[in-house]
């Protein structure tokens, strides 16, 4: 049996309740920014194989713009020098960036690169790049969960590119795992070994970034929409039940046993 909530209650949580709504009515999920920069046409399915394939990670492209960085995604605690330098630290998909766009040699041991070498790199580094920053207080991984906030337009300053196992990636992987506690003090968060070698094995990008307040203010904040939760459901592939999992073995054991009798 519910419980009895008085009428002048009711109407306080329910006022609560819209308040709250109103307050996150601007956080976006992986979804709804994935389905704004890389948009399906019902009519035709525009782009369906390369909509789904679409990256999902710190540098990301967009339809408009393909092979090139359009948006850039901050997860919670993975850049601990965004908020004070506008700095960040990635190792997936350096393609995108304009330093890579010629396939042009970089110093080796982690030397700093200028992003603008010629005229087709200073095209791709003056392009506005979109910033979404995942709130700190709300940690959630989820494709679909709204805990990402748009940060701003922003245009690349610098690129610095660190070697596998050199010196310089060593040191850069000492800052990204650490943090400064209530009292001020630096502190390493506990990594895990195996993750720690995987990324000693791979070669990082710096970035700098500074602020576009011309696009920021010719543009301002992207009119992303929200997608519906039946399309995000519709674009999952549907989970198979134990009937359907047992009968696809069993029809496996008949194949494999059919073909065993053939060799014979």
């Amino acid at each position: 049996m519910s419980k009895y909530v008085p009428p002048g209650r009711r109407r306080q949580s329910e006022s609560n309740a819209t308040v709250g709504e109103k307050l996150d009515d601007h956080l976006l999920s992986l979804e709804d920014i994935r389905h704004f920069f890389w948009p399906v046409d019902n009519d035709n399915n525009a782009q369906p194989g390369r909509f789904a394939q679409a990256r999902r990670g710190t540098l990301n492209d967009s339809a408009a713009t393909p092979g090139r960085l359009s948006y850039i995604v901050l997860f919670a605690g993975a850049n601990p020098r965004w908020d004070n330098d506008h700095i960040i630290f990635t190792k997936s998909s350096l393609d995108f960036l304009p330093a890579l766009s010629d396939g042009k040699d970089v110093a080796e041991g982690g030397a700093e690169v200028e992003a603008v070498k010629d005229s087709k790199d200073e095209t791709d580094a003056a392009a506005p790049i979109a910033v979404f920053k995942q709130l700190s207080s709300r940690p959630h991984r989820s494709q679909i969960a709204r805990v990402y906030e748009f940060d701003g337009w922003y245009q690349i300053e610098r690129v610095q590119f660190l070697e596998p196992k050199s010196p310089e990636l060593v040191r850069m992987l000492e800052q990204k795992w650490s943090f400064t506690d209530s009292e001020g003090d630096v502190r390493q968060t506990q990594r895990d070994p195996v993750k720690w070698i995987e990324s000693l094995g791979m070669r990082w990008a710096v970035l700098k970034l500074r602020r576009d307040e011309a696009t920021q203010k010719e543009r301002g904040t992207p009119n992303i929409e929200r997608v519906p939760d039946t399309v995000v459901k519709k674009s999952k592939p549907r989970k198979k039940s134990v009937n359907e999992m047992l009968a696809e073995m069993r029809m496996g054991d008949t194949g494999k046993e059919a073909a065993e009798t053939a060799t014979e």
